[in-house]
């Protein structure tokens, strides 16, 4: 009996412990209790979506849209400023934003050597304080400066440069100094490189009534005019008539728009051979269209024409070319001018030479001066306009 009892325990204690391991279970199945997260879903392919397509910008290569499908200018790529601010609000976004000054292209020895680094960081940013503060008049003055200095900074810095240059131009504009807006836009073309680019920009963006007041006629940018306290006067560039010395200075009696021009006074020719008297550039051969105008004075009159010098580097090619006077500027000046598109004559003259123009720039800008007797040249308002 005692034998059967136990066994009966034995029974009953198995059964509760098979019962409680069962009711165990049910805690990790279906209830109340969340349950585990889903699996991670896996990202679809990079080349199934469609990325969103981004608003055109002018190019430096390549024929271009006319200026009335040109874009607006945009912030730097690194650091783009939100589309819904205002143009003296991205100036300011901008500034704030250049912690270190990394304009300066580091190879270029000559701009290193004068520690221009530093010079441009900090000139720039005193510049939008100036134009900020409503002191235009200096403001334009240190950037007409730096406009020379500032060719030679990067990509970025370029970006901020145009960007401060065409705010002071604005305000100055919207302050009725139209003479001041220009000498403003223009200064910022010239620092861009790409100053063909630059006024297809501006004439983006700006509207009817400010384009209007600006340019009157045809839109045009000052390459050179003589004026800013770092003009110089002109150099011998080629020198095979055997005219002796030549006098070159800065003539402040003599001027076209400005306050000075650039007069050389010539001997005799005795030689025959080319003789050019004009200025170093650096400007990009765009592949939008424009010419290249100057006025000229005399003493006595002469077939004298305008060149521009040309370089491209990837074909390791120069060229130049000369162009005649096209008419009467007043005043007792005439007109040079490249007349039509410069880069589709260009285009068409490197492709018979077996070259691409692609990556051209326009390195001088001279007088070519014709065999004969002793005279005096002045020359002004040398101008990129759109045909």
């Amino acid at each position: 009996m005692r034998n059967i009892l136990s066994r009966l325990m034995l029974v009953v204690f198995v059964l509760v412990l098979a019962g409680g391991c069962g009711q165990e279970q049910t805690i990790t199945g279906p209830g109340p209790v969340a349950a585990p997260p889903a699996a991670p879903r896996q990202a679809e392919p990079v080349a199934a979506v469609a990325p969103p397509k981004a608003p055109e910008v002018p190019k430096d290569t390549g024929r271009m849209a006319p200026a009335e499908q040109a874009k607006k200018p945009t912030p730097p790529a690194t650091r783009p400023a939100p589309p819904e601010k205002g143009l003296h609000e991205r100036v300011e976004a901008t500034i704030a934003a250049m912690a270190e000054p990394h304009f300066v292209n580091p190879h270029n020895r000559e701009a290193a050597d004068l520690g221009m680094e530093e010079k441009v960081y900090q000139n720039l940013r005193h510049v939008a304080h100036l134009a900020g503060s409503g002191e235009m008049e200096e403001a334009l003055a240190r950037f007409e400066i730096g406009a020379a200095q500032w060719r030679w900074a990067n990509e970025d810095g370029r970006s901020a440069v145009k960007l401060v240059g065409t705010d002071l131009g604005k305000r100055l504009l919207e302050a009725g100094d139209t003479a001041g807006a220009l000498r403003a836009f223009s200064a910022a073309g010239r620092a861009s490189v790409n100053i063909v680019q630059y006024l297809y920009e501006l004439c983006a963006l700006l509207d009817d009534a400010s384009r209007a007041k600006l340019w009157p006629e045809r839109p045009y940018l000052t390459i050179e005019g003589f004026d800013s306290a770092l003009a110089q006067p002109l150099q011998e560039m080629v020198g095979e008539q055997g005219r002796g010395a030549a006098v070159s200075a800065l003539d402040d009696q003599v001027a076209k728009d400005g306050s000075q021009s650039a007069m050389v006074q010539v001997g005799k020719a005795t030689k025959e051979g080319r003789e050019w008297y004009g200025f170093s550039t650096r400007l990009a051969l765009s592949g939008y269209p424009f010419a290249i105008r100057a006025a000229v004075k005399e003493q006595k009159a002469s077939d004298v024409q305008l060149l521009i010098g040309y370089a491209f580097e990837a074909a390791k090619q120069s060229a130049a070319s000369q162009h005649p006077a096209a008419g009467d500027a007043g005043g007792g000046w005439k007109r040079l001018e490249t007349q039509g598109d410069l880069y589709q004559q260009r285009h068409a003259h490197a492709k018979q030479q077996g070259y691409d123009v692609k990556d051209g720039m326009i390195t001088k800008i001279a007088l070519s001066l014709p065999q004969g007797d002793a005279n005096t040249y002045w020359l002004d308002a040398v101008e990129v306009y759109l045909p």
